[in-house]
């Protein structure tokens, strides 16, 4: 529970009208945690299918497909829908800020990212497994190498438990090889359809915020299209981030999409352009936007300095060093037509083995 104290002006004043706010704040209030109230959903039977290059996990109404090449979920569908079409891949790279590029080659953060290759990272598998752990939970578990340059940067290990339910959890650590630099990220990415526009979020907003640079968002609930939450800087860069999400649903118009629910909080951005089209609009001005929407779901992102943009001023306290890092989320298939995000979100999941 939070309070939300607003100050506004009571009449109007040489400088502003009536109404308007002077000054906010928000406090977080010690009350105890209740359990939750919403009705976990029956589970139903779970079928796995082995192939060659995957192993797909069929429920009641879904299909999630994980690509042993590279150890990740790959894709998922919902009632016939296409919710997930690109990889669940780790993601340790933004498109750099000004303030990223300061102090130029090879000092500046963006410099020493590109050197190790951050901006390249993919996950190949050692090894993926499967278990049926009762007839309505699988969990797949997947061993990987995260390389960039022909060289090892992490190991990690994702560990996805499946639900008749629908509910996908998450858990991942990544563990450092060798000599890598503070991280942009901590996270995963994954891609849906350009068609899920709407998003609906429960955390700091409605404007970016990020690790040291928040405290003028309030945590709440709020809704907008994905495209709205580009913020066109005059030169193109990493924007649009939310810090402290509970949740996010990311839908079509009609409300299907996927929910994720942190465990307990999450960066999120969620835009309709890719990584790379980003990039590119550095130097052609043009961003493409609307083709696919393209969801971070991130541990922690890397404050964005700002004391000065000509050498690398992000505050040690707002940094990533590349330690081992564990954090969980899970996903959830969603229809807001029949479910709000906060009733899903809080629903419990069944135990496993019950």
């Amino acid at each position: 529970y939070y309070l939300t104290l607003s100050f506004r002006l009571k009449q109007n004043a040489p400088w502003a009208e009536a109404g308007h706010e002077v000054a906010w704040h928000q406090f977080m209030l010690n009350v105890p945690r209740v359990a939750a109230t919403a009705p976990a959903v029956k589970p139903e039977p779970l079928k796995v299918l082995q192939f060659p290059s995957r192993i797909e996990v069929v429920g009641s109404d879904f299909s999630i497909n994980f690509d042993k090449s590279v150890g990740a979920l790959a894709a998922a569908r919902y009632k016939g829908q296409e919710i997930i079409k690109g990889q669940l891949r780790p993601h340790f790279w933004r498109v750099p800020t000004d303030n990223d590029e300061g102090g130029g080659v090879p000092f500046s953060f963006a410099a020493r990212w590109r050197a190790v290759g951050l901006d390249k990272a993919a996950a190949t598998a050692e090894s993926i497994n499967v278990e049926q752990l009762n007839p309505t939970t699988v969990r797949v578990t997947a061993n990987n190498r995260v390389n960039a340059k022909e060289k090892l940067l992490f190991r990690q290990k994702t560990v996805y438990t499946i639900y008749g339910s629908g509910d996908v959890s998450v858990e991942t650590t990544y563990t450092p090889v060798g000599q890598v630099p503070p991280l942009a990220r901590v996270g995963m990415q994954l891609s849906m359809p350009g068609s899920y526009s709407q998003m609906q979020w429960y955390g700091r907003g409605p404007h970016e915020s990020y690790w040291d640079r928040k405290e003028g968002a309030r945590v709440g609930r709020y809704a907008g299209k994905v495209t709205d939450q580009y913020f066109n800087y005059l030169m193109a860069q990493e924007n649009g981030n939310k810090t402290d999400v509970r949740w996010v649903a990311v839908t079509n118009p009609e409300g299907v999409g996927l929910l994720a629910v942190g465990e307990p909080l999450l960066n999120v951005n969620v835009r309709d352009y890719t990584d790379d089209a980003l990039l590119r609009a550095k130097t052609t001005q043009e961003l493409t936007h609307g083709s696919v929407t393209v969801v971070n779901l991130d541990y922690q992102q890397m404050g964005l300095g700002g004391d000065d943009s000509w050498s690398p001023r992000t505050h040690a306290e707002y940094q990533l060093p590349a330690n081992t890092y564990t954090y969980r989320f899970r996903l959830r298939f969603i229809d807001t037509a029949k479910t709000t995000p906060d009733e899903a979100a809080r629903t419990p999941l069944l135990p496993v083995g019950k």
